[in-house]
């Protein structure tokens, strides 16, 4: 199987960004006070590029050895993706009760939906699978020039099936989407770069949590690495996968 790898421009695989929202139904009348209106576009054009099934290969080095000795790790993973409604953005914006930033979501606010279907090379035979919605609101407030920064929300969590409440930086210029969220232990640092409409390198690195109770903004010193995992992803245009991925 091969995966078309040629580097494309970012409009000529893709429905765009506009066409991509017209087809959801209509919403609250976006306050772009503050975001750059071609960063903007981007940040949209970002998401609609994101629809599809990838596919991942990567590698997590661990700084201190695994029971089993073990400092490196390999996986495979699919992903099967789907851009949110309207509808569903704003279920995952209630999650946060009183502390939402915004009341109705706007036409600023990203999202999708991932179901993921992993092998991790220590455990051959079992099929990991999750699936959680995650929403981006941008605030004007915090953005400036390329830079999109904002609430993160998901609606399950990775570390357990409680909602999480994160944060988040898009870069326009890099096409980049880098994700923070603290967890019980750690603090998970996840970057995704969109090389090209078929491709987008992930970087994973999860710090020791500082100690004591604390407000995680882009400011937080985040010193000591536990795990770095890097990745490769490439969209399936056929639908062919990796991983087998059954529904959840």
């Amino acid at each position: 199987r091969r995966h078309a790898r040629k580097a494309l421009s970012m409009s000529t695989t893709q429905p765009s960004a506009s066409a991509a929202s017209a087809s959801s139904s209509a919403a609250t009348p976006i306050q772009t006070s503050g975001i750059d209106p071609s960063t903007l576009e981007s940040f949209r054009s970002f998401f609609a590029f994101q629809d599809g099934v990838w596919n991942s290969e990567r590698t997590y080095h661990y700084m201190q050895p695994k029971a089993n000795g073990e400092k490196r790790e390999n996986s495979q993973t699919s992903f099967g993706v789907l851009r949110l409604d309207n509808a569903t953005k704003q279920k995952v914006l209630d999650l946060k009760g009183k502390d939402k930033s915004i009341s109705q979501i706007n036409d600023s606010c990203e999202g999708f939906e991932v179901s993921f279907y992993t092998y991790m090379a220590s455990r051959p035979n079992e099929l990991i699978m999750n699936k959680t919605n995650m929403l981006f609101v941008p605030n004007p407030a915090l953005s400036q020039g390329s830079i999109i920064r904002g609430d993160y929300i998901r609606d399950s969590g990775y570390e357990d099936k409680s909602p999480a409440f994160a944060i988040f930086e898009f870069d326009a210029a890099k096409m980049e989407l880098l994700m923070k969220t603290k967890y019980t232990q750690v603090v998970s640092v996840d970057t995704i770069t969109l090389v090209n409409p078929l491709m987008r390198l992930r970087r994973i690195l999860n710090f020791q949590r500082p100690l004591g109770d604390f407000e995680l903004n882009r400011d937080t010193v985040l010193d000591q690495v536990v795990l770095a995992g890097f990745g490769v992803e490439t969209k399936s245009l056929d639908h062919t996968t990796l991983v087998p991925m059954p529904k959840i």
